[in-house]
């Protein structure tokens, strides 16, 4: 974490659910009392979160021009009437339509502010907790819901597959598939079982559960193995 308040933030909340186990706080409460206490403090206290955030800034690698589901948006239009047809057969077709809005920072900032990661909910005070449930995003993004749990074990046969299908005889894929390599299934124009694999891991890592690099980790593979359950999964 590059920011100092983040960093004295989490340890602060941290430190309060430790000294008072037996307390129940919502998140909103302990961010108020840390927000309080950081503009309390004296310079001299903050220095050592503000050396950790400029340390944590050194080390960062440099930002990376990443993928995101603008542009899944950007793929889908030029996408051909059968390769629309394989996306709408995989139980994608809602992400055909997907749009990207621009939303005020203001606001997406009190979403974060107000979510708890360990619970899925947003909380607005002791009354208001609304839990994010699986159904809700499935509703969200119009897809359907199955009840078939989405395998995520990566085995060696896995990797074998995605190799014999995007890389050339006898190479080895030393990390997760990349978009570049995903990109040249998409400008050949076909609509098989290749492009129905690129899509569904393009679509994973950009915008469904994006990385934080653009490319398929191993962990998705499993996923696309069969392509026919992919509508059944949950």
């Amino acid at each position: 974490m590059t920011n100092p308040y983040i960093i004295f933030k989490e340890e602060f909340i941290q430190g309060v659910r430790e000294l008072e186990p037996s307390t129940t706080y919502i998140l909103k409460t302990l961010t108020q009392r840390a927000a309080k206490r950081w503009k309390e403090m004296f310079e001299a206290e903050k220095a050592p979160y503000i050396l950790s955030a400029n340390e944590a800034k050194a080390k960062r690698p440099p930002k990376e021009k990443r993928k995101t589901a603008v542009k899944l948006g950007e793929l889908n239009k030029k996408l051909t009437i059968n390769q629309r047809k394989a996306v709408e057969r995989l139980g994608f077709g809602s992400l055909l339509n997907v749009q990207c809005n621009m939303l005020p920072r203001d606001f997406i900032w009190k979403l974060v502010e107000h979510f708890n990661p360990k619970t899925r909910t947003l909380e607005f005070g002791r009354l208001r907790t609304y839990e994010i449930t699986t159904a809700d995003v499935a509703r969200a993004l119009g897809l359907k819901l199955g009840g078939v749990p989405i395998p995520t074990n990566c085995e060696d046969d896995h990797v074998k597959h995605i190799e014999s299908l995007f890389l050339e005889k006898g190479e080895k894929m030393t990390r997760g598939l990349t978009v570049k390599m995903m990109d040249h299934v998409f400008e050949k124009k076909t609509s098989g079982t290749k492009f129905k694999t690129a899509y569904v891991l393009y679509a994973l890592c950009c915008f469904l559960c994006p990385t934080t690099k653009d490319e398929a980790g191993p962990k998705l593979f499993p996923g696309v193995m069969d392509l026919d359950a992919i509508p059944h999964y949950a």
